[in-house]
């Protein structure tokens, strides 16, 4: 009986010791395959990021867009041979123009990382602005733009991650590779005579002529001398020559200023309103 015991015993220790054998094996088995699923979408992961990698139409959104693949090749080469991050500031005050630049410098390879506005729209001139040690990719980038390179300065600003900031002026129509959009005019046409119904009139003559007004009341006071046309917007420069050209105003009556409030040209009739063109067609009917 005691060596029945005994073996009975030696059975279940065996069996005991072959049960938690296989536990362990079966652990290692799991822990094993749990790294090799992880290896696997490592692989995976890098192979559809590769691949989405070059889809990326720089300093861009591609929401909803698919891009050609030769487009795709062309804008990659180009933007090895650039390397160049730039970011593009509205110092003019023209609307939309700096967005419409960053496309086109994109077009070439630039990756533009941000657009928006400079500190203030009295910008006469263009400026170039290279920060840390580019200053050989400022001169490469006013080379492929067309600007001189007296109007690149040095400037200690990384935050943002570019190397250069470009500062669009009132000479943008200048640079390369510029296209301006198109601006719809405002006209405003604003009393300052204290003529009774004198706005009124020339709202009238303006609007025979296709312009849109969008605004007709009295100026700050009825004590211009003179009359004068003000505009705020470099795109709006050809109907504001058509404007003067109607009324036979002199050159020295029209103003570049930085902001109007409620529209992009502004027509102020003042005490000199006999002496302009729309008097005189009045008399000779």
């Amino acid at each position: 009986m005691a060596g029945k015991r005994v073996g009975g015993a030696k059975k279940r220790a065996a069996v005991k010791g072959a049960g938690s054998s296989s536990i362990l094996l079966n652990s290692l088995i799991g822990a094993l395959s749990v790294v090799i699923l992880l290896f696997a979408y490592s692989l995976y992961d890098k192979g559809v990021r590769r691949d989405t990698h070059l889809t990326e139409y720089r300093g861009s959104s591609l929401e909803d867009t698919e891009l050609p693949t030769a487009l795709i090749m062309d804008q990659a080469t180009k933007a090895a041979e650039t390397d160049l991050v730039v970011q593009v500031l509205n110092g003019s005050g023209v609307a939309g123009i700096a967005a419409s630049y960053k496309d086109a410098l994109i077009a070439q390879g630039v990756d533009v990382i941000n657009v928006g506005n400079a500190p203030n729209y009295h910008y006469e001139r263009s400026l170039l602005y290279y920060h840390g040690l580019n200053a050989d990719k400022a001169y490469q980038f006013a080379e492929m733009i067309g600007l001189e390179r007296e109007r690149i300065e040095e400037q200690d600003l990384t935050s943002l991650g570019n190397e250069l900031t470009l500062i669009l002026g009132r000479d943008y129509r200048s640079l390369k590779m510029m296209s301006v959009p198109e601006v719809a005019v405002r006209l405003q046409i604003l009393n300052g005579c204290g003529v009774n119904g004198i706005s009124r009139e020339y709202q009238k003559f303006l609007q025979s002529k296709g312009f849109q007004i969008v605004d007709v009341s009295n100026a700050s006071s009825f004590n211009f001398q003179e009359s004068v046309l003000r505009y705020d917007n470099d795109g709006v420069e050809e109907d504001v020559k058509n404007i003067t050209f109607l009324l036979g105003l002199d050159e020295s009556q029209v103003r570049r200023v930085p902001q109007l409030d409620n529209a992009n040209i502004s027509l102020i009739i003042g005490q000199d309103h006999p002496e302009l063109a729309l008097a005189s067609n009045r008399r000779t009917r």
